[in-house]
């Protein structure tokens, strides 16, 4: 980040951030940009009343002692000259406690002008939303408002009225003003008028409800009750919504409830008038001592959310962070946050802080303080168990809490919020000292989190750059071709239905056998994967067994088992992507070092159709929004997360499909979704290039290659009928047909569950990209000889097959759909497609790519023949554990963890066992 940069984040983006909060809200509520312009006019001006308040205190205070010096300072400047006069009225300044720096104060009010301008010209300017919007006589919200023609030539009418008001108010405002008091008035009002007269109606809109409101409020100051005037003109207006417009039927519930939340918000200013007052008793602490106090308070505050929580994230998986493509930095992402967080909480929370009176800046210690504790505990003990999390900040499932969680979570925030309030009262000292100490605790835990970040950077720019380029998949027309290809989490319930709602599948998919009865040894990758390239001396229960070496170790012998015996026997040999080598996101193929002819290539998140410059501002934001999510109640965290939008606007700039494409996909109703996951569109993009990277080679010679493509791991909405990435997906047309799917037998299945929408849909791609290469195969007469096997390394928890679920004898329910495994075989000449109800196993993918092209192969890392006989000999223990993360489980052994067992047939209940926690 530059430095320009930098400052723009830390003074200017708060404010476009808030505006676009306020906005947003405003929005979902009213459905209607007009109104929320007003909304978020009404907001911003109430929120900063009390600093122009305060700004034109200072600045009156000014004025008056300006006023009471002016005849002495004129007497002194006509008598001296040069350093006298200046050391003369230094001493004068002196002597009446006035400081030159005060004559800043006049300006006060026009400097708090220029940031909140500035967001608002970048927000409105080019929001999308109000393109081709009408709202009253305004024509289109996004365009200059050209009410009238004069002569063949549009004029902008609101830039004027805008003028108009500011002049008016300037007028009141400057009453009993010098005369250079007004001219500075009217030449900004001028300034605004230039300025604004082409932009864009709704910002045009923005700013004259904001002059409307500053002549209101000068109105006031002229009134002698100006409080009582203004509460009861806001308990009239509040009444009206109530009993006028709220009852009216042609509003929607949403738009009804912003009625009668706006009406409330206006009554209770009067009704609070006439209530008891409470008394906050701050006397036996001083305001110099809660400055410290708020000031620690509020620093801890930003380190927390915009610098912790992020860093923390990001430094325990940082290589899901990078995207090879591009090879951006995401510390970054992290410096972004924290600017904002800076910005947000210690400079415009602490500009309001300084503009407040004595009495209000001690209670905002109090309520800094208490902050600050509640947030560390939110973060640390609640909303911890939320699953797995794409790199783009989504969830694969909505976090929801229980009433239960819920309210444990209030009753330890209210305890919280006394114990805080006691320990400052009692003893401010030891307030501050812990303050001080965590400060700097966080700050040692950022700058350790940001030194991994580096340096996990630094080694994915080694492993990148051993890549040899584009993959190459060399296939021979003579010889023996085998492909091993691993789709990521791909539902193996769901092919017979995308078979039946695709007939012509079945021929692409020609030779290929269906294993339906196959199951993993895990519910993740790190436990599902190394079977399937190992076989059945790297399941999870082999592993542990071997609890002298390393995970990391053995997960790289699995994976280099195939490519060495394959290689040993004359094959030419090329891998891609293969999961976790050396235990790392973004795989290190330097453990086939040692294998100098084993082809080794990088291809996922570098080949995708959709290639873009990370967006810093739009992935900043969201680590800092993921701060505040984090640090939260838990009963306001889902509408923080905001379904994985944290309530941006989605269509926020116009032509910026960087945003959209950082953003990843929001999805808004069952049918309909924003934005593009550049996960899912650079994985599929592998996909799509399967036969660009295919080379035939007309000789006999033998070849083996296999890959892990997670296409059907990034669960996407698709545009139907061709489940195709799409920056708009808008499937309503499509009715309920495309929720209810039916198989070859009339059986069907749900999917108006979100989760299993999307999976359906990503497999349906992932199928339909596969059958397009087949189909180049035949094409080319190498699909004979080819040896293909489909395969996957878990399933997911999916609720569309209740022959999956089963209930241990203490009544637990687990869901096997996680440990349900695709598996298809298309062997050397095969014809037709079959169904095979035979018990199988993901570990015995090295079996059949071995089989009767390699005799009795032998793993080279144990010495032992590689076979299934496992399946058959010994009962079989599948890990259901959810440490899927490598950085933390990488020890000798798999962490503890519930395992299950099941025998000959995974659909029947009662094959399945739970056999223990250890």
């Amino acid at each position: 980040m530059s430095f320009g940069n930098v400052i723009y984040t830390i003074i200017i983006y708060p404010l476009e951030f808030l505006f676009e909060i306020v906005f947003y809200l405003a929005n979902r509520l009213t459905a209607n940009p007009g109104l929320s312009i007003i909304v978020l006019s009404l907001t911003v001006n109430f929120f900063v009343l009390p600093l122009y308040i305060r700004a034109d205190a200072l600045q009156k205070e000014e004025k008056e002692i300006e006023d009471r010096l002016s005849f002495r300072v004129k007497r002194i400047k006509e008598a001296f000259k040069g350093d006298e006069r200046f050391m003369m009225l230094q001493t004068y300044y002196r002597l009446n406690d006035y400081k030159t720096a005060y004559v800043f104060r006049s300006t006060l009010p026009l400097m708090l002008q220029i940031p909140f301008f500035i967001a608002a010209f970048r927000f409105l300017s080019n929001l999308k939303l109000l393109q081709g919007f009408s709202f009253g006589p305004i024509t289109d919200l996004g365009t200059p408002d050209g009410m009238i023609t004069i002569a063949g030539t549009a004029v902008n009418v609101l830039p004027v009225l805008m003028t108009l008001i500011n002049i008016i108010s300037g007028t009141i405002y400057s009453k009993g003003s010098s005369v250079k008091d007004k001219v500075q008035l009217y030449g900004i009002a001028l300034i605004f008028l230039l300025l604004l007269y082409r932009s864009p109606a709704g910002l045009v809109f923005y700013w004259t409800l904001n002059n409307l409101f500053s002549l209101i409020k000068n109105i006031f100051y002229k009134l002698k009750r100006p409080a009582m005037v203004l509460g009861w003109i806001s308990f009239a207006c509040g009444i009206i919504l109530m009993v006028y417009v709220l009852p009216k039927n042609i509003y929607s519930m949403r738009q009804k409830s912003f009625v009668a939340a706006l009406g409330t918000a206006l009554l209770l200013p009067t009704i609070s008038r006439y209530l008891p007052r409470i008394r906050i008793k701050v006397d036996n602490i001083s305001n110099k001592k809660t400055e410290v106090i708020y000031w620690l308070s509020i620093l801890l505050i930003s380190l927390t959310i915009g610098g912790l929580i992020p860093s923390t994230l990001v430094s325990s998986s940082t290589q899901d962070f990078i995207d090879v493509s591009i090879m951006n930095d995401p510390a970054q992402y992290v410096i972004y946050s924290m600017c904002i967080s800076f910005g947000l909480f210690v400079i415009w929370m602490g500009i309001y802080y300084l503009l407040m009176g004595c009495k209000e800046r001690i209670i905002f210690s109090y309520i800094a303080w208490t902050a600050s504790i509640v947030f560390i505990l939110d973060y640390m003990f609640f909303g911890t168990e939320l699953g797995i999390m794409s790199n783009r900040l989504i969830f694969d499932d909505e976090p929801a809490f229980s009433i239960q969680e819920i309210v444990i979570n209030l009753i330890v925030i209210v305890i919280a919020v006394v114990v805080c309030i006691v320990l400052l009262k009692k003893s401010h000292r030891f307030v501050t000292t812990l303050l001080a100490s965590g400060i700097l605790i966080t700050t040692g835990f950022i700058t350790n989190n940001m030194v991994h970040i580096i340096r996990e950077y630094n080694e994915i720019i080694r492993i990148v750059s051993a890549s040899e380029g584009e993959p190459e998949f060399s296939l021979s027309t003579r010889g023996k071709n085998v492909a091993v290809i691993m789709l990521d989490r791909y539902i193996s319930y769901y092919i017979p239905y995308i078979f039946n709602e695709d007939p012509s599948l079945y021929d692409s998919f020609q030779g290929f056998t269906y294993y339906p009865n196959t199951v993993s040894f895990g519910i993740a990758t790190n436990f599902g994967a190394p079977g399937l390239f190992g076989g059945y001396e790297y399941t999870p229960q082999k592993m542990n067994k071997r609890d002298d070496e390393l995970l990391v170790d053995k997960h790289n012998e699995a994976l280099k088992l195939m490519p060495a015996i394959f290689s040993d026997n004359g094959y030419n040999v090329t891998v891609v992507d293969v999961p976790y080598a050396n235990y790392k996101q973004i795989t290190d193929l330097s453990i086939y070092d040692e294998y100098p002819e084993v082809r080794k290539f990088l291809a996922a998140k570098r080949i995708g159709d959709v290639q873009t410059v990370e967006s810093l501002d739009a992935s900043g934001r969201k680590f800092f929004c993921y701060g505040v999510f984090k640090s939260a109640p838990v009963i306001v965290q889902p509408g923080i997360y905001n379904r994985g939008n944290y309530n941006s606007m989605e269509d926020k700039y116009q032509g910026n499909s960087d945003i959209d494409m950082m953003e990843g996909q929001v999805w808004d109703g069952i049918a309909n979704a924003k934005g593009i996951d550049k996960d899912f569109v650079d994985d599929y993009g592998v996909l799509e290039s399967f036969v660009d990277f295919t080379k035939i080679h007309d000789d006999d010679s033998d070849n083996f290659f296999m890959i892990d493509n997670e296409t059907p791991h990034d669960a996407v909405l698709l545009s139907l009928p061709d489940y195709t990435p799409s920056a708009v997906v808008d499937n309503t047309a499509y009715g309920d047909s495309q929720f209810v799917k039916y198989d070859a037998y009339g059986n069907k299945i749900d999917l108006h569950e979100i989760t299993n929408l999307k999976h359906y849909h990503v497999d349906m791609a992932a199928f339909r990209e596969l059958a397009k290469w087949f189909d180049y195969l035949k094409e080319q007469g190498v699909y004979d000889n080819t040896r293909i096997i489909i395969v996957s390394d878990h399933g997911f928890k999916l609720k569309v097959n209740d022959d999956l679920m089963f209930k241990d004898k203490n009544g637990e329910e687990w869901n096997c759909m996680w440990l349900s495994s695709t598996l298809l075989e298309k062997d050397f000449n095969a014809t037709g497609y079959t169904v095979n109800s035979e018990f199988m196993t993901n570990a015995d993918v090295p079996t059949m790519a071995f089989e009767n092209i390699i005799k009795d192969p032998i793993n080279p890392f144990t010495g032992k023949r590689v076979n299934s006989d496992m399946k058959f000999n010994e009962k079989l223990e599948l890990a259901f554990s959810h440490d899927w993360n490598v950085n933390e489980n990488n020890g000798y052994r798999y962490k503890e963890t519930d395992w299950l067992s099941v025998h000959d047939d995974i659909f029947k209940k009662e094959n399945w066992e739970y056999l223990g926690r250890y």
